[in-house]
């Protein structure tokens, strides 16, 4: 029995050495780690009050890749819509603009916009459509020869020669207050920025021209559609 009694002071004694160790290396690290900081300068950086001494890996330190932020980059949506300008406006040639212009105060000079545009509209459905020409000048000066009449007829009869605004159509210069709106008109349309109100119309008329009063073209009404009424002029469409 005195044999097992030694043993167990042995044991005792064994564990009583390894705790007291234990606990001298914990106190040791702890005050090797964090020690409190002082106000002088010079000391290490402080972290919750107390400093890091030299040497020491910060425990509150963020990660490597977390310590300085990435540079902004910004996404491929905002990028895009941040950057991207609106199209500019197609460039007007200015031939086709001034016959067109021309053309829209030979017609309408004294209806205004709404009569201005409207002619615009014609001209520019008959270049888009194939039966025609596919420029604004040849659209205007499109003439056909008559056998009856031994004589060219013009589409647009204010360029007829014989016709009295033939010259002062090609006469008229911008200190005009009816051809610079008819300017204005030419540019909208050639830049895509008018809007058609004679619903596609490539054939108008003005009933108070005809002679004798009251008369129509000589046009075969059973394939236009009339589309719409503009200031002194009706619109059709070609079915």
């Amino acid at each position: 029995m005195s044999d097992k009694s030694g043993d167990i002071f042995l044991v005792a004694g064994f564990f009583a050495i390894a705790w007291a160790w234990l606990r001298a290396r914990a106190k040791g690290a702890q005050q090797t780690i964090i020690v409190p900081s002082q106000p002088a300068s010079g000391t290490p950086p402080l972290v919750g009050g107390f400093s890091i001494a030299p040497g020491v890996e910060n425990p509150f330190a963020p990660a490597p890749q977390q310590q300085q932020a990435a540079p902004f980059a910004p996404s491929l949506v905002s990028s895009f819509f941040g950057s991207t300008q609106q199209p500019a406006a197609p460039a007007v040639d200015p031939v086709e603009k001034d016959y067109l212009a021309r053309t829209c105060w030979g017609e309408a000079r004294g209806e205004g916009k709404a009569g201005q545009r409207a002619v615009a509209a014609v001209i520019l459905n008959r270049v888009a459509d194939r039966r025609y020409p596919s420029t604004v000048q040849g659209v205007a000066l499109q003439r056909r020869w008559v056998e009856r009449l031994q004589r060219y007829i013009y589409q647009f009869s204010m360029w007829d020669p014989l016709d009295h605004n033939e010259k002062l159509a090609r006469a008229v210069t911008a200190a005009d207050a009816n051809f610079r709106s008819c300017l204005d008109v030419a540019e909208e349309a050639l830049t895509g920025r008018l809007s058609d109100p004679t619903g596609g119309a490539t054939m108008y008329y003005s009933p108070s021209a005809m002679v004798p009063k009251g008369s129509l073209p000589g046009w075969n009404f059973s394939v236009l559609r009339q589309s719409a009424t503009i200031g002194k002029h009706v619109f059709f469409v070609e079915l």
